[in-house]
């Protein structure tokens, strides 16, 4: 009895892992921005700030750059036992040389934190930094 039980335990988180590209299928909500800097730039100023503000001992933030389509993401995730839960998805593109179009997917949670923070990237993405309007503890 006890071993179905770990076993439902187990199969039960490991279905409510969501990666960042789940995330950016089925979100709570989007929030898109355009900031008129290099796309390279822009990506460095989303990770530092987001490291910054939300990572701790259980969330961590992912980052990858792809030079070859002008292209980088950014994933906030809470990893557990069973998995990974994205938080929120930030997607930068460059536009031309020095604009970037800025789309992040969020998931929900009662205090809308990851929607700000969301939302927060784009003052970090203009160079506005040490703004965080939910710190992790």
């Amino acid at each position: 009895m006890k071993i179905a039980v770990l076993i439902m335990v187990i199969a039960f988180m490991s279905g409510c892992s969501v990666t960042g590209y789940q995330l950016k299928d089925n979100p709570s909500g989007t929030y898109e921005y355009t900031v008129d800097e290099n796309y390279k730039k822009v990506f460095r100023r989303i990770v530092t700030e987001s490291k910054r503000c939300y990572e701790n001992g259980e969330r961590r933030v992912e980052a990858n750059i792809y030079d070859d389509n002008q292209t980088a993401e950014v994933t906030l995730a809470i990893v557990y036992g069973g998995g990974i839960q994205s938080l929120y998805y930030i997607e930068i593109k460059a536009e031309t040389e020095f604009v970037s179009k800025v789309r992040g997917y969020y998931s929900y949670n009662i205090s809308n934190s990851w929607k700000k923070g969301v939302e927060d990237s784009e003052q970090w993405a203009s160079g506005k930094l040490n703004i965080c309007r939910y710190k992790s503890s």
